[in-house]
């Protein structure tokens, strides 16, 4: 990649990095994230495991990670003594931003996997996007999900077999909506992979976009499904 590409995209980077973290500390946990607090810092592991088998429909990997990450950071609930403002808002976030950034950095290397006119500019399509900044904001595992999708997917294209169980695996115990995009990608993977070798690249290009545009259907049902109830009920800080 050349110098000038790196740094085109590492000022999207940038950008989307200080949009992320700019108030994101502020003392402002809603009803979801309220609920991961609950989870990763009111139980003992046994517990927080009991709870996502018998009483929730999520699967374990982010609410463990994310208590590992609690722990490392000594992240602590309210309590008296212990009021907002301590950081704990940010300390849980991070991760989620972090995620966000990933997703964006992946976005160049998928590109050209794809031969996508234009791949240097795609992190610059979503460096301000309020949806993705509002997932990647959120004490949540949305942002993480995407992230791992993303990989599974690249590790399509590229035809890492590796990278695509573990990144899949990961994305499925972090959300069982990743089964949707990941299936659509792994149903037309054969066909990209078979265009790909050939020597031209418009053909590439017809296979490439439609994966692209199913991704992106994916993920915009999800937003439909998921993001816009959130929205509507969501109150503002």
């Amino acid at each position: 990649m050349k110098r000038w590409t790196r740094a085109w995209t590492g000022v999207a980077l940038l950008l989307f990095w200080g949009a992320g973290l700019w108030h994101v500390g502020t003392p402002a946990f809603w009803y979801d994230e309220l609920f991961n607090v609950n989870l990763i810092l009111g139980h003992d592991l046994p517990g927080m495991m009991t709870v996502l088998r018998t009483q929730q429909p999520y699967p374990p990997l982010y609410f463990l990670c994310l208590k590992g990450w609690a722990a490392l950071t000594g992240a602590r609930p309210y309590a008296p003594g212990l009021e907002p403002g301590s950081g704990l808002e940010f300390l849980l976030r991070a991760p989620s931003v972090l995620a966000g950034v990933l997703l964006l950095a992946m976005l160049v290397p998928l590109g050209r996997r794809l031969r996508l006119p234009g791949a240097t500019s795609l992190p610059w399509l979503l460096a301000l996007h309020p949806l993705l900044l509002w997932y990647a904001r959120d004490a949540r595992m949305y942002a993480v999900w995407m992230t791992l999708t993303l990989a599974a997917i690249y590790a399509l294209t590229a035809n890492r077999r590796w990278l695509w169980w573990l990144a899949a695996t990961a994305a499925l115990l972090t959300h069982y909506f990743a089964l949707f995009p990941l299936a659509g990608a792994a149903a037309v993977a054969p066909a990209v992979r078979r265009w790909g070798t050939l020597a031209a690249a418009g053909a590439s290009r017809r296979v490439g976009r439609p994966l692209c545009v199913s991704t992106g259907l994916d993920a915009l049902c999800f937003a439909c499904h998921a993001g816009i109830p959130e929205l509507r009920h969501r109150r503002p800080a």
